[in-house]
C-alpha cells in the first residue's frame, strides 16, 4: 500500500487489517482535507502519532499544503499492485 511521507508517496507492506483500516480512514480524512471539507483538519489530528508500515502518518496541515503544492499527493494511487497484472 502507499503511505504519504515527507518526501511524497512511499510503498510499504501493510501486514495487519488494523493498519489497512487505519490507512484507509486516514486517506479519507486526507481527501476531505484536500477538498477543503468542514472539520477535515480536526479529522486529520485523530491520526497524529500513528504509523502504518513503519511510516508516521502526516497530520500537519502546513506540511500537507507544501506536499500538495509540490504535486506529491497522488489520491489515485493509495494502493500498490503486487505481482503481474492480468
Amino acid at each position: 500500500m502507499t503511505v504519504l511521507t515527507n518526501q511524497g508517496p512511499t510503498d510499504v507492506i501493510v501486514r495487519s487489517s488494523q493498519e489497512r483500516k487505519l490507512l484507509h480512514d486516514y486517506n479519507l480524512a486526507l481527501q476531505a482535507f484536500r477538498a477543503g471539507g468542514d472539520g477535515a483538519e480536526i479529522a486529520l489530528k485523530r491520526f497524529e502519532g500513528k504509523t502504518v508500515g513503519g511510516q508516521t502518518l502526516i497530520t500537519d496541515s502546513k506540511l500537507l499544503i507544501v506536499l500538495e503544492e509540490a504535486d506529491k499527493i497522488e489520491a489515485d494511487s493509495f494502493y500498490t499492485a503486487i505481482g503481474a497484472r492480468s
